[in-house]
């Protein structure tokens, strides 16, 4: 048995390798409501927010229902089997009290699959090529095909059309299509953007697309080609994300500063950090935070934790002074539901 996220943030319980049948629009916010509050509940407790299933069942369907309301009220159509199709397709992603993130680049054909199906849950009524002001306005072309509203900057408002997972070589400068395949979006000669490959050991690749490379390797911004982790000193990229895992860019435990731009040791656990006069920082280990009030390396709080801010916590998220996962489902918000 599987729990997994729906089209409107409810959890909906599929037996596994069984088949799913559509999911009727009057039924769905009391269905989602009793396959969703047992695990939110645990997860508020996890993260020592109070929370209690029959007081989360009420409450999930007077939300569910008001957001399904509003969603008919505004024009959009509810599609029973796509709902299903969305379900089924993201089984293999629930990820327990977190979501998962998965980056374009690491977006495989089934999970684009998912995102397809789940993009024709709520539709709109504004067919393709009509104005619009936001991805939930427009109406799909056919099953499976993700749409959205292409607005041109500095324009407040587009035209609805096709978003499409581009193939190598192809132009990436709006923000509706996305590389997809493994490619990333990267800087080309003629001064576009371009859907490219993730460079081998030796290759060329982009300091401004990341990952420009293939993993274990990293893009050296003095030759513009893949090489092995950095040595300390050396020029370096800093990573994209928010993560307590080690900075592969750099031959461990150096670690690359988003400052300088170079490979440097990290301070240990206890030691001093912060600004220098110079204004160069003083860092901490990924794993660590710089405590303020004593100018020390201190390491990141625990979900569940008391927090200020979300530099504190392993997560890099503090809600209602408690830290929580990155990319939690309970959180202080989702709580009141259970409350």
């Amino acid at each position: 048995m599987f729990l997994l996220t729906s089209a409107c943030g409810a959890r909906v319980v599929v037996e596994e390798g069984s088949p799913i049948t559509p999911i009727p629009e009057e039924a769905y916010c009391t269905t989602a409501a009793k396959a969703s509050c047992p695990l939110l509940v645990d997860c508020c407790h996890a993260v020592k927010f109070d929370a209690d299933v029959t007081a989360c069942e009420k409450n999930y369907v007077k939300s569910c229902e008001e957001d399904r309301r509003a969603k008919v009220a505004a024009g959009r159509t509810y599609d029973a089997k796509a709902a299903s199709s969305c379900l089924s397709a993201k089984i293999r992603y629930s990820k327990g009290c977190a979501v998962a993130m998965v980056p374009y680049h690491s977006m495989d054909d089934e999970l684009w699959a998912a995102v397809k199906a789940c993009s024709q849950v709520w539709q709109g009524a504004t067919a393709l090529g009509g104005a619009c002001s936001a991805d939930s306005e427009c109406a799909g072309a056919e099953p499976g095909v993700q749409v959205g509203c292409y607005i041109a900057p500095p324009a407040s408002s587009g035209v609805c059309r096709t978003r499409r997972r581009l193939a190598e070589g192809e132009g990436c400068a709006d923000g509706l299509d996305f590389c997809g395949g493994g490619l990333v979006c990267a800087p080309s000669g003629t001064g576009t953007r371009r859907c490219v490959r993730r460079g081998a050991l030796g290759e060329s690749c982009s300091p401004f697309a990341w990952p420009s490379c293939v993993d274990g390797l990293t893009c050296d911004p003095t030759t513009n080609t893949c090489a092995p982790p950095r040595p300390v000193g050396a020029a370096c990229v800093a990573p994209m994300i928010l993560s307590t895992a080690p900075d592969s860019t750099c031959v461990a435990p150096a670690e690359c500063d988003s400052v300088r731009h170079v490979c440097v040791e990290p301070k240990p656990t206890g030691a001093t950090c912060g600004f220098t006069s110079s204004a160069i920082e003083l860092r901490c280990k990924r794993s660590d935070y710089c405590e303020p009030a004593t100018g020390t390396c201190v390491s990141r709080k625990l979900d569940g934790e008391p927090c200020t801010v979300g530099d504190e916590c392993r997560g890099w998220r503090c809600s209602a002074g408690r830290c929580v996962p990155n990319g939690a489902i309970a959180d202080a918000d989702s709580c009141k539901l259970a409350k």
